[in-house]
């Protein structure tokens, strides 16, 4: 096998030994089920040998975790203090909300780098401020309550979450950037005047895009 030729190439012996003699100890746990034939008991004898390997495979997944974090703090950029990579981020977050990005990709691709990396972001609400109707209740809780940031694609949403997502975010929305553009099937975007009688009295960026604007 691939595997097998590869683990000897990289382990030593008794790395090998020990790994072997892992695998045969949860294998010969199974001699308490026994080997019936029957469907129902064959299921069994498989499934609880399962359920063993795949917590023995948790116990190296986190140790190599551990392994993972300890090689990422020799990088460069791992030794940067906490208040410097934050900003990093920010001024991605803030570029995606500039050029209205559908997706607020920095903040996403941040918080999935590595452990540090998402324990960062998500300790940064100014991150998170960017909202669509899709991911507000999502982010509301890592922005922590700081002025929003919306951005509305009426066409790619369910037209009562667009109605309830701004009429709720409104009194703390900070910029509002509603594209309106004609929808599938010849329909007209939908009419938001209703939605623009409400307070908002953080608002300070307004912004409608489409045919008419």
């Amino acid at each position: 096998m691939v595997a097998r030729s590869i683990l000897e190439s990289k382990l030593s012996t008794k790395s090998l030994c020990l790994l072997d003699e892992l695998v045969q100890s949860l294998k010969e746990q199974d001699a308490a089920i026994g080997t019936d034939t029957l469907e129902e008991s064959s299921y069994a004898y498989v499934e609880a040998e399962r359920v063993r390997l795949d917590l023995a495979a948790e116990v190296l997944l986190l140790e190599v975790s551990r392994i993972r974090a300890k090689r990422n703090s020799f990088s460069p950029i791992d030794k940067l203090p906490f208040e410097l990579l934050s900003r990093i981020f920010l001024i991605g977050a803030l570029e995606d909300i500039e050029e209205s990005a559908p997706l607020p990709s920095s903040s996403i691709s941040a918080s999935h780098v590595c452990h540090r990396w998402r324990q960062i972001s998500l300790s940064t609400p100014s991150l998170w401020t960017h909202f669509r109707p899709q991911i507000r209740a999502e982010w509301a809780s890592r922005a922590q309550g700081l002025p929003q940031d919306f951005l509305v694609f009426p066409e790619n949403s369910k037209l009562e979450e667009v109605y309830y997502d701004c009429e709720l975010s409104l009194r703390n929305m900070r910029s509002l950037r509603v594209c309106l553009r004609a929808l599938r099937g010849g329909r007209m975007a939908p009419d938001l005047s209703s939605c623009m009688s409400l307070p908002a009295p953080k608002l300070t960026f307004l912004q409608l895009t489409g045919e008419e604007y």
